[in-house]
This record gives structure tokens, C-alpha cells and sequence, in this order.
């Protein structure tokens, strides 16, 4: 793991989210049995549009 002085990019968060939603169980536990809307929403609060919808497009 690195530590980095800036925040990540949007498509490492991406690359992040796409590698955790691979499996099942994480899959079942982060979108739960709303869609991952809660969490999409608080975790997106202050980003751009753009990401938001490409995230949304990961949990889809």
C-alpha cells in the first residue's frame, strides 16, 4: 500500500470499487437491499456528477 499526498482519481477510485464488487460477498454487504443508493450517495457528496454516475454504473 502507498501513501500518497493527494487524493485519489476518480478512476483509481473506480479501479478500487471495481476490484471490491468482484466478490459476492462484499457485493452483498455494500449494496445491502437498497441498490448501494446509500452509500453511493454519502460517499459521492461532493464529487462531481460525472462520478457519480459512473459509480452508479458499477453497481448496476
Amino acid at each position: 500500500m502507498k501513501c500518497q499526498r493527494r487524493t485519489l482519481s476518480d478512476s483509481k477510485r473506480l479501479r478500487n470499487f471495481q476490484h471490491l464488487l468482484r466478490y459476492k460477498e462484499d457485493r452483498a454487504w455494500l449494496v445491502e437491499s437498497d441498490a448501494g443508493v446509500a452509500f453511493i450517495s454519502a460517499y459521492t457528496k461532493g464529487r462531481s456528477a460525472h462520478f457519480t454516475a459512473r459509480l452508479q454504473a458499477l453497481f448496476a
